[in-house]
């Protein structure tokens, strides 16, 4: 059986498909987010955009549903990790 489940880059916008199992026969490999592997403590996967080759985080929980995957660049993902523990601080303003 071959499962393949629609994703979405987080940077340029551009539809595509994840692999799940398989190879699946007719589709386009222009639109194939390559996968990367995943980090076995968080269990987070990692995906290529075919387009703009940035590096995607993917949630596997996201990925058994239904619907549209979202996925986060790698990037904006740690800047989301450091600022919520304080490290980005603005330069000038009220603190």
């Amino acid at each position: 059986m071959l499962l393949i489940t629609k994703i979405k880059c987080g940077d340029c916008e551009i539809d595509g498909e994840i692999e799940i199992i398989g190879l699946a026969p007719g589709v386009n490999p222009d639109h194939l987010f390559e996968y990367l592997g995943y980090n076995e403590f968080t269990g987070d996967m990692y995906f290529c955009c075919p387009h703009c080759k940035c590096q995607l985080v993917v949630n596997p929980m996201d990925a058994l549903g239904p619907g549209m995957i979202q996925g986060m660049p790698l990037y904006r993902m740690a800047a989301q990790e450091h600022s919520r523990k304080g490290i980005f601080r603005p330069l000038a303003g009220p603190y």
